[in-house]
């Protein structure tokens, strides 16, 4: 069978941040179940169209999928895991930022055949996450992490992001030297973009290429 990997999109947030254009909206929580809905009557006339494909891999982003319910998640991966021909070994992703899941919703995540969580935590320092419109603070993050790991996950991505307004090579530097001691499994690096129709693109001009570039290195 072909391989194919499945990407939901859950466009909700608790708030939204400030650097961010993708599609995703704050204070929506009414929408929730008609955006449920749909999606999963989506699922179910597309899954006949797939039905010669192996799904590899699943991920589940926003937004941020975990400020849903989690009988929903499990609404979803009901719906792909019936209606699609899933891989044993599949990789099933959902993005969890802190501040949205606790010891019970991890648990509950975890029973649902998600095997994988990839945590937005970007800046080690709270001025920076305050800056960027992030709902936690740093000990938030800590907790949630160790959360996850007690809840089974061994599969954990986290997210940074650089050139911050701002933000210094030796913030950057405690940034990386912090989230390494956690071992997680993966990390993505990303580098700031000022989108066009962001807070941020009237606010801030780019970080100095300079700088930008040696973030980029200390990071590899």
């Amino acid at each position: 069978m072909k391989p194919l990997s499945i990407y939901i999109h859950i466009p909700f947030c608790k708030k939204k941040c400030l650097y961010c254009d993708f599609p995703s909206y704050s204070n929506c929580e009414n929408d929730f179940e008609a955006y449920i809905l749909a999606l999963l009557n989506e699922l179910k006339e597309k899954s006949y169209e797939f039905k010669d494909y192996k799904i590899n891999t699943i991920f589940i982003g926003g937004g941020t999928p975990t400020v849903l319910p989690s009988s929903y998640i499990g609404k979803i991966i009901d719906c792909i895991i019936t209606g699609f021909n899933v891989s044993k070994e599949a990789e099933i992703t959902i993005e969890a930022n802190p501040g949205t899941v606790d010891k019970k919703s991890l648990n509950e995540l975890r029973s649902m055949y998600i095997n994988r969580i990839s945590m937005g935590v970007q800046a080690w320092q709270n001025k920076h996450l305050e800056n960027l419109g992030r709902i936690y603070k740093i000990n938030d993050f800590i907790k949630n992490y160790s959360e996850v790991r007690e809840a089974g996950f061994n599969n954990v991505n986290l997210d940074l992001m650089f050139a911050l307004p701002n933000q210094t090579l030796d913030d950057w530097q405690e940034t990386l030297e912090n989230i390494i001691k956690l071992r997680p499994e993966h990390i993505s690096a990303y580098s700031l973009i000022l989108e066009e129709g962001t807070p941020f693109y009237k606010m801030y001009k780019p970080i100095d290429d300079e700088l930008d570039r040696n973030m980029y290195y200390l990071a590899k």
